[in-house]
């Protein structure tokens, strides 16, 4: 005998029909669910910039399909320690060789053509709609801060007699975005900081010296590296001055090696590998962090 159904048969049927169809949805649908809010704030334009110069932009871009295309703007040449950039002149794109999706952001995968060299890895996680950190992977660096900028923005301007440091690194977004789109801000105004670098000599060393074209060549620093740039065990029994103060001396006077030396002495930590760049601990806790190029004698700042 064939059993009709009742209308409250029916309807529980369907309530059951549903819930089999939601439990058969995919795992990884619900992932990328919880995934998707980071994932949709890291797609854009983000620049690292120091001062009013953009020294790097990463291009970040997910596609319908769900692939993700993303490239690396750079200079062409530079030098670095991963500290400090300067000579820096021209610029390269590259595209990333695969992005691997997190769970706060991406990471970025850049190859180094050089034999035996390992590739360059980025992980990039935006903290606000308009502000990101940049993790070198693999090296003991602090992240680097980044802004969300209009796509296509310009590396530059670079002044050849200045040095870069990352900690003037600017933090704050020149664009809003609202609605998914970027509204650009007024252009930032020029730095009226004097310089602090000259312009390097026609008989130095090539570019990107201490710093490879895949930008931190020797620095992929590991644990029993890092402890030997904190080691002072080689140098010279410190000398120990009476007093030490930012007012000392100043970005636009600064002193010469001598000069610093019989001040400061020379009890001071090494920062980075390739270029010389000192930090001096002043008697009231401030850093004073100085780069020697040639042996001249630049203040990045003191506080």
């Amino acid at each position: 005998m064939t059993r009709v159904l009742r209308h409250d048969d029916r309807m529980i049927a369907r309530i059951l029909i549903i819930l089999a169809a939601l439990m058969a949805l995919p795992h990884a649908a619900f992932a990328q669910t919880t995934a998707e809010p980071a994932l949709q704030n890291v797609e854009g334009s983000w620049a690292l910039r120091i001062h009013n110069a953009t020294i790097f932009t990463f291009d970040i871009e997910r596609g319908d399909d769900g692939g993700w295309r993303t490239s690396w703007n750079r200079p062409a040449s530079f030098r670095s320690n991963g500290v400090v950039f300067t000579a820096m002149s021209g610029s390269e794109t590259i595209e990333a060789m695969t992005v691997r999706e997190l769970a706060d952001g991406v990471e970025l995968h850049f190859e180094d053509p050089r034999p035996g060299a390992v590739p360059d890895v980025f992980h990039i996680r935006p903290k606000s709609v308009s502000q990101a950190e940049l993790v070198y992977v693999g090296t003991l660096f602090a992240p680097y801060p980044l802004v969300r900028v209009r796509a296509g923005t310009p590396l530059g301007p670079f002044d050849a007699t200045r040095i870069y440091d990352r900690d003037d690194a600017v933090t704050e977004g020149d664009y809003v975005a609202a609605d998914n789109t970027q509204s650009a801000a007024p252009a930032p105004a020029i730095s009226t900081t004097p310089p602090l670098a000259p312009q390097l000599s026609d008989d130095a060393e090539g570019p990107n010296e201490g710093l490879s074209a895949s930008f931190l060549d020797d620095l992929a620093v590991t644990p029993e590296t890092a402890a030997q740039m904190q080691d002072d065990s080689g140098r010279e029994a410190p000398v120990q001055p009476a007093s030490l103060a930012c007012s000392d001396f100043t970005r636009v006077d600064p002193p010469s090696l001598a000069e610093l030396e019989a001040r400061w002495g020379n009890d001071y930590e090494s920062i980075g590998t390739g270029l010389d760049v000192r930090e001096y601990r002043m008697d009231n806790g401030d850093i004073a962090r100085i780069t020697m190029l040639d042996e001249r004698v630049y203040i990045n700042g003191c506080g």
